[in-house]
C-alpha cells in the first residue's frame, strides 16, 4: 500500500529517500541496473526511518550486484526473485544468480505485511459441517464418492461440506459451479494446513477415508475433529492389532458393503454400519445408443486394471466367446492411476505379462493383441471422465465383471446397471449386495483364489469365477437379447432408487446421532 516512486537517475535517488521520510516509506522502482550501486549507497547512508519499504528491480543480475545486495541484507532486507504464476505475482528464492531477472528487495516491515496479506483466515468449520478428508476428483472411485457427497450436502443445505483437497480437472462445469464456495474455501483450508506448524482442530464431524488394514490418508494426524467417522472399502481381510485399535478410536465406521461390515464384526469391531454408494442418474440411465457399433456384439468391462478386478478372466472368456462370434467387440475402461498394481495380473495364468505404461496411458490394445485378442476386436476408452461414461456404457450389449473381490458394491457395475445394460457379476464379497437385488446375472460358481501375496495378505471370501460359466452367460445374452431386457430394465429402475441423493440422505440419517 506504500506510495511508489520510479528512480530514473542519480538525482532522483535522494529525492526518493526524502519522499520516503515525508510520505511514510515508499517503494522504489529501479528501471536501470546501472543505478543499483547509487540506490544501495544512498539507502545505506540514510536513517532507518527513511529507508524504503521495498526496492523493485526491473532487471538485475544478482551475481553482479552481490556486494550491494549483501549490504541491504545487513540492514535487514531480503531479496527474492519476482515472476508470474498463473497470472499472479510469485516471490521465490533466487536460483540462477547469473541471469538478469526481476527482483524485489523487501524490508522486515514489508515481509511482515506480506505474510499477513498472504495468510487468509481459515474458513470456519462448525458443528453443522461434515469434513471430507480425501481428494475430490472425477477419475477415481473415492473421488467420485467425495464429489457427489459434497454436491448433495450443498443441495440439501442442512449440513455443509468442508473440502480439504480437490482436482477439478474432469469435473463437469455445473458441478464446479455448484461447489464454487466449498472449493474456494477448501483451497484456503489446504493453504492454512501447509502453513500450520501443528494439527488443525475442527469442531465438526470428519469423514476419514480408510482402506486395507484401516490404512488412512495424510490428514489423519493433521486434522483433529470433535467426531471422527471412518468410511471404509477394503479387500484385504487381514487386520493387525494396530488397525483394530484405530477402529476402536473412531466414533463410527461406515462400510461400503455388507461383506465389509461382516468381516469387521467378525474381528470384534462393533461400531460399524453399512451404507452403500450411489449412482448419478443424470449420467447413468437408459437412453438410445448412437448406433455406431450396431454391427458388433459389444461386451463392456470396466474398473482399474489389476488381478483383483479379474480382467484376466475377461480376456480368457472373451477369447473363447469370439471364436464362435468374430463380430464381438471388447469395450474396455481399464485405466489405472496406480499402475504398480498390475504387476501380478498374470498370476492365474490366463494372460501373459501386463500392459506397458506410455505417456501416462496403459497400452491395453498392444497387450491384448499379444494375448490373442486382435486390435480390431478391442475399443479401449482409457481415462474417460465419469460424466461421459454413461454414453460409453450404453453402447454395450452386456457388461462383464468377474471381479475376485470388491470392498464396495463396485461402482462401475452399478453404473452399468443404471444405464440399462445387462450386467454379469461374480457372486462374492461386495458384489453380493448387487446379486441380492435380483436384477443382475450372477456367476455362482466361485472357487478359492490363488493368493496374490504381493499386494494382499488375506483373501478370505474372494472368488475365482468359472470361464465356462462366463461364456455361457455371454451366450445367453447373445442368443436372445430380448430375454434379458426385463433384467436390464428392472436393474435400471432399482439403481435409479439408489441415486447419490438417496444414499447421502441414508448416510446423514446414520450419522445424525453424531452431528
Amino acid at each position: 500500500r506504500a506510495p511508489s516512486l520510479a528512480v530514473a537517475s542519480t538525482t532522483t535517488v535522494s529525492d526518493a529517500l526524502d519522499d520516503a521520510s515525508s510520505r511514510g516509506r515508499v517503494v522504489l522502482r529501479v528501471g536501470d541496473a546501472r543505478l543499483a550501486d547509487d540506490v544501495i549507497d544512498a539507502i545505506g547512508q540514510c536513517p532507518a526511518a527513511a529507508r524504503p519499504h521495498a526496492i523493485a528491480w526491473s532487471s538485475l543480475v544478482p551475481a553482479e550486484g552481490a556486494g550491494g545486495l549483501a549490504l541491504l541484507e545487513s540492514l535487514g532486507y531480503v531479496t527474492v526473485s519476482l515472476s508470474l504464476a498463473n497470472g499472479e505475482p510469485s516471490l521465490d528464492a533466487i536460483v540462477d544468480t547469473s541471469r538478469a531477472q526481476a527482483l524485489v528487495t523487501l524490508s522486515p516491515e514489508a515481509l511482515d505485511a506480506l505474510e499477513n496479506c498472504a495468510a487468509p483466515a481459515v474458513p470456519a468449520i462448525g458443528t453443522t459441517t461434515i469434513g471430507i478428508d480425501w481428494e475430490l476428483r472425477a477419475d477415481t472411485g473415492w473421488g467420485v464418492y467425495g464429489t457427489h457427497l459434497a454436491l448433495e450436502l450443498e443441495r440439501d443445505g442442512g449440513v455443509a461440506p468442508a473440502i480439504f483437497a480437490a482436482d477439478t480437472t474432469g469435473l463437469p462445469p455445473i458441478a464446479r459451479f455448484r461447489l464454487e464456495r466449498a472449493l474456494r474455501e477448501g483451497s484456503d483450508r489446504a493453504g492454512a494446513l501447509q502453513r500450520a506448524p501443528g494439527p488443525m482442530h475442527v469442531d465438526a464431524l470428519m469423514l476419514r477415508a480408510l482402506g486395507n488394514n484401516l490404512a488412512h490418508g495424510p490428514l489423519w494426524g493433521r486434522v483433529t475433529a470433535r467426531r471422527n467417522v471412518g468410511v471404509i472399502f477394503f479387500e484385504d481381510s487381514a487386520f493387525d492389532s494396530a488397525a483394530l485399535r484405530r477402529a476402536g478410536e473412531l466414533d463410527l465406521i461406515i462400510a461400503g458393503s455388507r461383506w465389509n461390515e461382516q468381516v469387521l464384526r467378525a474381528r470384534g469391531v462393533t461400531n460399524v454400519a453399512t451404507v452403500l454408494q450411489g449412482v448419478d442418474p443424470a449420467v447413468f440411465h437408459p437412453a438410445p445408443r448412437s448406433g455406431l457399433l450396431a454391427e458388433r456384439f459389444v461386451i463392456f468391462s470396466g474398473g482399474k486394471l489389476e488381478y483383483r478386478k479379474g480382467q484376466d478372466l475377461v480376456v480368457a472368456a472373451f477369447r473363447a466367446f469370439r471364436e464362435r462370434h468374430p463380430e464381438a467387440l471388447l469395450l474396455t475402461a481399464w485405466h489405472n492411476n496406480w499402475p504398480q498394481l498390475i504387476a501380478d495380473l498374470d498370476l492365474a495364468s490366463h494372460v501373459q505379462g501386463a500392459p506397458q505404461l506410455r505417456d501416462g496411458r496403459l497400452e491395453v490394445g498392444a497387450w491384448l493383441e499379444a494375448n490373442g485378442v486382435p486390435a480390431a476386436a478391442v475399443l479401449d476408452v482409457g481415462r474417460t471422465p465419469n460424466a461421459l461414461m454413461g454414453q460409453v456404457m450404453r453402447e454395450a450389449d452386456v457388461a462383464l465383471f468377474p471381479n475376485r473381490c470388491e470392498g464396495g458394491t463396485n461402482l462401475v457395475a452399478m453404473e452399468c446397471m443404471a444405464a440399462g445394460v445387462p450386467t454379469i457379476v461374480s457372486d462374492n464379497t461386495g458384489h453380493q449386495d448387487l446379486v441380492a437385488t435380483g436384477v443382475c446375472i450372477p456367476l455362482s460358481h466361485q472357487r478359492p483364489v490363488r493368493a496374490p501375496t504381493q499386494f494382499y495378505r488375506g483373501v478370505d471370501d474372494w472368488g475365482e469365477s468359472d470361464i465356462e460359466e462366463m461364456v455361457e452367460a455371454l451366450e445367453r445374452v447373445y442368443a436372445d437379447r430380448t430375454a434379458v431386457t426385463p433384467i436390464a430394465r428392472t436393474g435400471a429402475e432399482v439403481m435409479s432408487r439408489m441415486g447419490w441423493s438417496h444414499q447421502v440422505r441414508q448416510l446423514l440419517a446414520t450419522l445424525s446421532p453424531l452431528l
